[in-house]
Order: structure tokens, then C-alpha cells, then sequence
């Protein structure tokens, strides 16, 4: 593993009391390929004595038989107020971001031991609230208590430190603890994350875990852009987003009965959400594809049988067409008693048209009712919910159509199921056994059903 180290320099760096100052210790417990110092005015001027820390490194570097491939004076002359926490802050924040953004891939150390209070405490913030990874680490002193009195830097021997460094030794005391724990942000980002999932909000979910992708697990971003696009219906993209993911998430595998089913989801989220007023838009569409399922699957109808397709593709009712083929005939009589005239209007085939059929030639009554209602539901509230500005709620919705959205969604269900879909009573539950499996990955978990 390659690392990169940022250190403020102190008063006991970079030997003192016969042992390695913090950021020497550092570097020989981790060996890190690049090191950036940062230094205030009074530890500039120690440097300018006899370049102190540069030798100090690399008579560790010759020790040890490795290269510190770039070693980087962060010079700060100007720094005399080395008490202020939020200049620090402010600093050592963009300093860290250009020094990940070179060495994304390689591990950044921060030292919490070195240099003064207000440099410490600002780094421990830093890295606790980073959106991309650090370690931190601490240095205890030798003798596990407070840090020694300094020496005086004027009577500074770097040579004579460095041999009588005890540290040196080979059996010497690693003396490095690694502040474990989850950076904070992660941590309250991740919250919001799963929160996002339980309302269903995968984009923003999507988008707030794009800031933490470092901290990701690359299955759990796969199955938040494969609910995304879930939720859109882009089937595409779903099947994209979930290349290498053991999980399934569609319990419908069947292209049509799938679509419509995945659908019919959507709707029962926006309900949840108390999105009254897309529910009832969202309504048109399916009904028709529920319609065209159910004429298929209870009376072996499909629309080639009594309809043509326009140079646009769409379904028209057409007379040529069913006077064709006996079936067509047993039709064309159905839509004439149904509408009560022998002129039978080629027009765009529609639920009503579906609806005439299954009552000249269904025997179900259950089914029939249900159709009627969902027709009845769709016609009231379509026009004025699609047209009007009007606040969409529960109680309007029970108003103008004597049914609960609950029951409407029920209604629907009862349709699906009647349309052919093989449906079972946990399928309607996928998008949250979804979120359950996404959140446990989240927290890098093995998600147990």
C-alpha cells in the first residue's frame, strides 16, 4: 500500500529525548513515498539552522533502504499566530484536497501529534469530515505521558541526535495508533442516504452517495443506479446498473407482464408518498395495457384480431379488419351491441372498447364489475386531475370517485392479477426488500432476508 503523509512540523520534531518526533516515527513505522511538512515561521527558522528535518529524513531513508520519492516544504513565514484554529482550517482543507486529488489512489496519513493545539484539533475536524479518505494517526510519547520539555533549537546537533535516537534500534516500540472510527460526514451522509431510500428518492440518494463514492462499496452504487433507473422503467439501464450484482430485485421477469407490474409499483410508491395527484395521471396508461392483457388472457383476444396499425404504429378498430375471420365477426357484433349502432367508429381503440367486448361475450362477473369500476375511476378524475388546478388529495379523490386511493390501488392489483400476471403477495413488497438489501450494502453488511 503506498502512502502520502501531511504533517504539521512541532517543537519535538524531528528527535527529542533520545526518540523519534512524530513525524519521524511516522515515517519509519509507514515509509511513506511522499511527505509534505508544513512549517510555521518559528519551525522555518530551525529549518534555516541546519536544514534539520530534510537530514533528519533521509538518514532515516538511508537506515531503513528506502526513498521518499518527493519530499515537500510547505513553507508558512508569515504564520506567527499558530494559536488560531481557523487559519489552520482553512489551509490545511486545501492543501489536503490538492494533495488527494494527485494520489487519489494512494492512502493519505494526517498527524494529530505534531505541531501546536490549534493545528491538531484542526486536523482531527478535517478528518473526520473529509469526503474522500484519510488516516489519521497518533504518536504517544516514549514514556506514554506528556510530551518532555523541548530542547533548545539553537543547540540543535542533527547529528548527534540521530545517533543517539534510541529508536534506531531494531526492536524499537512502535509508538503509531490509528484513530479508527468513520469520518463523521460519511457517517451523517449515509444516514441521509438510507432515509432517501425509504422515500423512494433514488436520484438524491444516488447524487449524495456520488460525494462519497471513496467510501462506497461499488455494489451498493450499483444497485442505487439500478433503482434509479427501476423506478424510470428504463429496463436498460436497470439491467446495466446491476452487470456483476448477484441480487434481483424484479420479481416479473416476462417483458410486458413486467413492465406493466413494474408499473403498477410506481403508482403504488407515488400513493405511498401521497402523490395523489401523479397516481391519478399514471392511471390512463396502465388501464389500457391491463385491459389489452386481461381481453388476451380470459377471452384469448388479441387486438390484431379486430384492429390495424396506423403508419405511427398505434391500434385503430377497424371493420375490414374483423370482418376477415370468424372471431372478428363475433366481435364486430359485440362492439354493435355494446355501443347500440351497426356504424362501428374506426378510431383509436381505447378501455371502452375493451369493455364492450368482455360484456357481450364474458361470463365473469367478478371481472366485469371490476372493469367497469376501474373504467368508471379513470373516466371521472382523468379529465379535471390532468386539466384543472385542483389540490389532489384523499379526500377529493373519495369525493370524485366514492373510493379511497388505497382502494383504487387495490382495484388495480385485483386487475393485474386478473390480466394473466402471476403475482405473489411479497412481489408487491420488492422495492422495499430493494431498499433493505441497498442499505445493508450501505453499511457494508451482508443483507439476510
Amino acid at each position: 500500500m503506498a502512502y502520502v503523509l501531511f504533517t504539521p512540523v512541532g517543537g519535538h520534531d524531528p528527535i527529542a529525548s533520545f526518540h523519534d518526533g512524530a513525524v519521524l516515527h511516522i515515517c519509519r513505522v509507514y515509509r511513506p513515498e511522499k511527505v509534505y511538512l508544513y512549517l510555521s515561521h518559528e519551525m522555518l527558522e530551525r529549518s534555516r539552522l541546519d536544514d534539520r528535518y530534510r537530514v533528519s529524513l533521509q538518514k532515516l531513508q538511508e537506515q531503513l533502504g528506502y526513498t521518499i520519492r518527493e519530499l515537500h516544504l510547505i513553507e508558512r513565514d508569515e504564520l506567527t499566530q499558530v494559536q488560531l484554529f481557523d487559519a489552520f482550517y482553512t489551509d490545511f482543507d486545501q492543501i489536503l484536497r490538492e494533495i488527494h486529488a494527485q494520489d487519489p489512489e494512494s492512502t493519505l496519513l494526517v498527524n494529530l501529534s505534531s505541531g501546536t493545539p490549534a493545528m491538531k484539533s484542526a486536523l482531527n475536524v478535517i478528518s473526520v469530515l473529509s469526503q474522500y479518505p484519510m488516516q489519521a494517526v497518533q504518536v504517544s510519547t516514549p514514556n506514554q505521558r506528556e510530551n518532555p520539555k523541548e530542547d533548545d533549537p539553537h543547540q540543535y546537533d542533527v547529528d548527534l541526535f540521530w545517533d543517539c535516537n534510541q529508536d534506531n534500534e531494531p526492536n524499537f516500540t512502535n509508538r503509531c495508533r490509528e484513530v479508527k472510527g468513520e469520518h463523521l460526514l460519511v457517517k451523517i451522509k449515509k444516514e441521509s442516504i438510507q432515509r432517501l431510500l425509504h422515500a423512494y428518492n433514488y436520484r438524491a440518494a444516488l447524487m449524495l452517495a456520488q460525494d462519497i463514492e471513496a467510501f462506497m462499496p461499488d455494489e451498493a452504487m450499483k444497485m442505487l443506479r439500478a433503482a434509479e433507473c427501476r423506478l424510470q422503467l428504463d429496463q436498460s439501464g436497470y439491467a446495466k446498473a446491476m452487470k456483476g450484482v448477484e441480487h434481483k430485485f424484479m420479481p416479473i421477469e416476462m417483458g410486458n407482464q413486467r413492465r406493466v407490474f413494474e408499473y403498477v409499483l410506481g403508482l403504488q410508491i407515488k400513493m405511498q408518498q401521497g402523490n395523489y395527484a401523479d397516481f391519478l395521471r399514471g392511471l390512463t396508461p396502465v388501464v389500457m395495457d391491463i385491459f389489452e392483457l386481461c381481453l388476451k388472457d380470459r377471452l384469448h383476444i388479441t387486438l390484431d384480431e379486430f384492429c390495424r396499425r396506423d403508419y405511427e404504429g398505434s391500434y385503430r378498430v377497424s371493420v375490414n379488419v374483423m370482418m376477415q375471420s370468424e372471431m372478428g365477426q363475433q366481435i364486430l357484433k359485440a362492439l354493435q351491441n355494446g355501443f347500440q349502432t351497426l356504424e362501428i367508429t374506426e378510431g383509436y381503440v381505447g378501455s371502452m372498447t375493451i369493455l364492450k367486448i368482455f360484456e357481450d361475450m364474458s361470463s365473469e362477473t367478478a371481472l366485469l364489475d371490476d372493469l367497469r369500476q376501474m373504467r368508471e375511476i379513470e373516466t371521472r378524475i382523468r379529465n379535471v386531475a390532468a386539466h384543472e388546478i385542483v389540490s389532489v388529495t384523499s379526500e377529493w379523490i373519495r369525493s370524485k370517485t366514492g373510493m379511497s386511493p388505497e382502494n383504487i390501488l387495490k382495484l388495480l392489483k385485483r386487475l393485474v392479477i386478473s390480466a394473466g400476471i402471476k403475482v405473489k403477495a411479497e412481489y408487491w413488497h420488492s422495492y422495499e426488500d430493494m431498499n433493505a438489501v441497498i442499505s445493508s450494502s450501505i453499511l457494508g453488511e451482508e443483507h439476510r432476508p
